[in-house]
């Protein structure tokens, strides 16, 4: 199983944190996909612990460019893998991480937790074309949208894991702006997630205009929501 960072390039201090967890963990290879940069390709990037491939990218599109970049360059064999993990520079690994393994995706396409998800699960390779054909551009109201509808697994065999636990807010890139810490237990994951608002990390910090509605769908699709 192939580990994939979704990554957006100002990013840089939430992805340096996740790969300090990342270095602690048994982890050979990874691919980042990297938006938000100046040209279009793929370059290797190896180091003495782990074979990291790039995939740069000029575009982005919030959660989904991760999907729709890895079928685009499919069949580039620094991509190509049977099983496929997807998270976001904005999360920390734990010891046991990622929790799931090849063998629990031979029966199934897609391994996601119940409800909200951030986009954050494992997938076969059968499955990456119906998940980069569902994709289109869209405003990040419109992703969370997708995202909590979860038209992307329609057609595609689903074991539902434990739904993530939201445990409070922490301002762990130290911007002023606390951000949302969700955890996923089958995976050994948090996920620190903007709730409401972006631009913490780039300092243009700002409301994306559906933090009220999205609170009163997450009351139904995460374990526990604390005060928001």
């Amino acid at each position: 199983m192939r580990l994939v960072i979704n990554h957006y390039l100002p990013y840089k201090t939430p992805l340096q944190l996740l790969m300090r967890h990342i270095a602690k963990l048994n982890i050979s290879s990874l691919i980042l996909i990297a938006a938000g940069s100046h040209m279009d390709g793929v370059v290797s990037c190896d180091t003495n612990h782990m074979k990291v491939t790039v995939v740069l990218s000029k575009s982005s599109n919030w959660d989904y460019h991760g999907f729709t970049l890895l079928h685009q360059y499919r069949n580039d064999t620094r991509i190509q893998s049977e099983n496929y993990f997807m998270l976001h520079d904005t999360c920390r690994t734990h010891p046991g991480f990622p929790g799931v393994e090849d063998v629990d995706l031979a029966t199934y396409d897609v391994l996601a937790p119940r409800g909200a998800t951030s986009n954050i699960f494992a997938f076969s390779s059968n499955a990456l074309t119906k998940l980069a054909e569902s994709i289109r551009p869209m405003s990040k109201a419109d992703a969370v949208s997708k995202e909590l509808s979860r038209e992307m697994f329609h057609g595609l065999k689903v074991k539902s894991l434990k739904p993530r636990i939201c445990r409070g807010r922490v301002d762990v890139y130290n911007t002023s702006h606390p951000r949302l810490q969700c955890y996923y237990p089958d995976f050994f994951l948090d996920k620190f997630i903007s709730f409401g608002t972006m631009g913490d990390i780039d300092g243009h910090f700002r409301s994306n205009g559906y933090g009220r509605r999205l609170a009163q769908k997450m009351k139904f699709t995460c374990a526990s929501v604390p005060s928001l």
